[in-house]
């Protein structure tokens, strides 16, 4: 979602989800918050 600048519904279609809340649910679980919060914070962290 980063590197091509894809918002969550677009990556997860793209990587085969048919629901975006499922995608969430699942990437939460995964990597412990939500993707649009990851990408927040990893944006923050390039600004530095």
């Amino acid at each position: 979602m980063l590197d091509e600048n894809r918002n969550v519904t677009e990556a997860s279609l793209e990587v085969g989800y048919e629901s975006v809340s499922q995608f969430t649910r699942d990437y939460r679980k995964l990597f412990d918050m939500k993707p649009k919060e990851d990408i927040l914070k990893l944006r923050s962290q390039l600004e530095k």
